[in-house]
């Protein structure tokens, strides 16, 4: 099973309709649309959790600067 097929269901519920978001997981697979103008790489596990932690701003500035 790919982090994709977890977590699709929840972006789906998540995500205002007609905003087109592109996500990559470190495993390789990805969910979206390839030409969204959005893309959002995340590059280890720990930068998941630090999103679903805390789904705001916080949380994903706290990816981005530990690398993630």
């Amino acid at each position: 099973m790919t982090v994709t097929q977890v977590i699709e269901p929840l972006l789906t519920a998540t995500l205002a309709e007609g905003k087109a978001v592109h996500v990559r997981y470190w495993d390789g697979s990805e969910f979206g649309p390839p030409d969204a103008t959005l893309r959002l790489t995340i590059r280890r596990r720990r930068a998941l959790r630090r999103l679903l932690w805390a789904p705001n701003e916080l949380g994903l500035a706290r990816g981005y600067v530990s690398g993630d």
